[in-house]
């Protein structure tokens, strides 16, 4: 599923370290990419194009790093792809990361809730469902007959089972579904969920699958025109003004940063000239672990090793890991300069 997102807003956050020292013994947060394939086809996403490769971690294989994630201390894994509800033998990867105590967060793409909404509320503490504007928007978008409404039925069964299952929704918002911002946010709350995230697509990075950088031309299809980027402001003053509820609740995820970083994020995009404040900690906190083994300091950047090789900690900490940690600027680093999920609320 595209755009997975770390989540930065655990109540305890990481010191961005700046020190000489960048040896880790402890993480946060790991995304976890089970396997390689999506029933969805995405228009931002090219993850679904791995569907002939078949790439998957069994649960044997994630299983031989038991031991480095619980004494890596880690609080919370975000299994995503593709669509992690695909994969075999998930309830068996769920059942060793619940022994360990740790916190675990499906992103589906909303299709196969319903069939799995008994092991998704035994097993997991938060599901994370797409919403892309309303229904037919988000069907042209997933490029899937009832996507939408499929969502919708999968959210209610879980309702249906735990009223309290904590469901949230992210929207990744480009130039297809911009002007529907609001009608995502009605959307979340009339599917009673718990709150929505906002965020920019990624064009630049070579996340989601995309082996060989998106062309110009697909990356304008997806970026916001300025005069688009003027609406999206009014949009999130009308947001401001009639939502304030949702902002000081954060039902919208940050509140009225998260507005001010998508604004900021899609300025950025329009003027790539423009000064942009980048404050992240992911590299310090974090690491996501794709279907193919590769391990990388977060979903954007290139990896620095591989678990079907390698064990876990000795990756956290390799040559490789500890130079790219010790030279990266997230102020100045083009990869980071064109990320949307890179600030810290």
């Amino acid at each position: 599923m595209e755009g997975a997102t770390l989540n930065t807003d655990l109540k305890t956050k990481p010191v961005l370290r700046r020190d000489a020292e960048m040896h880790l013994t402890s993480l946060t947060t790991i995304v976890l990419m089970p396997h390689s394939r999506c029933n969805c086809r995405c228009v931002m996403c090219d993850i679904w194009k791995a569907n002939r490769e078949l790439d998957e971690l069994s649960a044997a294989a994630i299983e031989k790093h038991r031991d480095d994630f619980s004494s890596l201390g880690v609080k919370e894994v975000i299994l995503t792809g593709g669509e992690p509800l695909m994969h075999e033998n998930l309830w068996r990867i769920c059942t060793m990361f619940r022994e360990l105590g740790i916190r675990i967060t499906v992103m589906s793409s909303g299709l196969l809730l319903e069939e799995h909404a008994e092991n998704l509320v035994a097993h997991c503490d938060e599901i994370v469902v797409p919403i892309e504007g309303d229904a037919a928007i988000h069907n042209r978008i997933r490029e899937v007959p009832r996507a939408h409404e499929r969502m919708c039925e999968g959210v209610r069964a879980l309702r249906k089972i735990d009223p309290d299952q904590v469901i949230t929704a992210q929207a990744v918002i480009q130039r297809m579904n911009f002007a529907y911002l609001l009608d995502m946010i009605r959307c979340a709350e009339d599917l009673n969920l718990d709150g929505i995230r906002l965020k920019a697509v990624d064009v630049d990075s070579s996340a989601f699958n995309r082996m060989d950088r998106w062309s110009d031309a697909r990356k304008e299809d997806m970026r916001l025109r300025a005069v688009d980027v003027i609406i999206l402001g009014k949009m999130i003053d009308q947001i401001r003004d009639e939502l304030p509820e949702h902002l000081e609740t954060g039902f919208i995820t940050g509140g009225t940063k998260s507005l001010d970083s998508l604004l900021e994020s899609f300025e950025s995009l329009a003027d790539t000239t423009a000064p942009v404040e980048r404050k992240c900690t992911v590299p310090w906190n974090a690491l996501t672990i794709e279907a193919t083994g590769l391990v990388k300091p977060c979903p954007f950047h290139e990896s620095v090793g591989n678990i079907r090789k390698t064990p876990l900690s000795e990756i956290l900490n390799s040559e490789t890991a500890l130079a790219f940690r010790q030279d990266l600027d997230v102020a100045s680093d083009p990869v980071c300069r064109g990320c949307s999920s890179s600030r810290v609320y």
